[in-house]
């Protein structure tokens, strides 16, 4: 396990709260790895990246940045947060199964209606693919078995309303990013694959734009699952200032945050 303090201000994020805050609020952002179905996790992989939000009457700070491995390590790091404040857990990865026979959940058509193309739960899948989203069920699970309410009642439509203790919800990075990159005026209308230079050149600069600058972290592995995890938490955060929304029914294959409002109009 590896956690790394760093002290940096997000400030270039346009939201202000008439009332300062007398508590923090996390918003922590996790990209998980593929796993197995007997342990949520394979030893030996990459580790799951972490970035973590704080809010407290000062404005938004980055908090921590972590790379850890076993669900119940993750639980616990946001744990360590919970007893400070509310947390919110961004977690990418879909929140449940369809039944057979089914493919694609509502909030995964909405997505691909956005021009954002992604796996669809049910469908055929590369084993990674497949590993991945058995990982993300897992982690939803040990997320809930330490109290942490899917979705919630998060204030997305009222940020005058208070925040739960402990929240977990869906996020896609793909699509965050796409809805985010007004804020960035120079990053291309379509976004370059991540993992390569290009494409994680372009997303650490959309996220240096939000105030998020993880160039100065010295935490090894691959940095695409780091801004994923980044832009995660901004999108957490985002839905406790009213400024996300719920795509799907919760009901019904579950719900994925997304930014609002568009501030760019998104190309497939």
């Amino acid at each position: 396990m590896q956690i790394i303090a760093i002290p940096t201000f997000v400030s270039t994020l346009p939201l202000h709260r008439a009332v300062p805050l007398t508590f923090p609020v996390f918003s922590l952002g996790i990209d998980p790895t593929a796993g197995d179905e007997a342990s949520g996790y394979e030893m030996g992989k990459k580790a799951t990246a972490c970035v973590l939000l704080r809010e407290d009457a000062e404005g938004l700070h980055l908090d921590r940045v972590a790379r850890l491995h076993a669900n119940g390590e993750i639980v616990a790091f946001a744990e360590e947060a919970a007893r400070r404040g509310p947390v919110i857990a961004a977690i990418d990865g879909p929140c449940m199964d369809v039944p057979p026979g089914v493919t694609g959940r509502p909030c995964e058509r909405a997505v691909q209606r956005m021009g954002v193309s992604l796996y669809l739960s049910g469908g055929k899948q590369f084993p990674s693919v497949q590993h991945w989203m058995r990982r993300s069920f897992h982690l939803f699970a040990a997320f809930a078995a330490a109290g942490y309410v899917l979705h919630g009642s998060l204030p997305t439509d009222d940020p005058s309303r208070d925040l739960p203790p402990r929240t977990m919800i869906e996020v896609y990075p793909a699509v965050d990013f796409a809805l985010l990159a007004g804020y960035a005026p120079d990053a291309p209308r379509k976004l370059p694959k991540k993992g390569t230079r290009a494409g994680d050149s372009v997303r650490a600069a959309m996220l240096a734009a939000l105030g998020l600058n993880l160039s100065a972290t010295v935490s090894p592995g691959p940095r695409h699952d780091l801004h994923d995890a980044a832009v995660s938490a901004v999108t957490a955060h985002l839905a406790t200032r009213a400024r996300a929304r719920l795509l799907g029914d919760k009901e019904d294959g579950g719900c994925l945050l997304v930014p609002m409002p568009v501030l760019r109009e998104v190309e497939g």
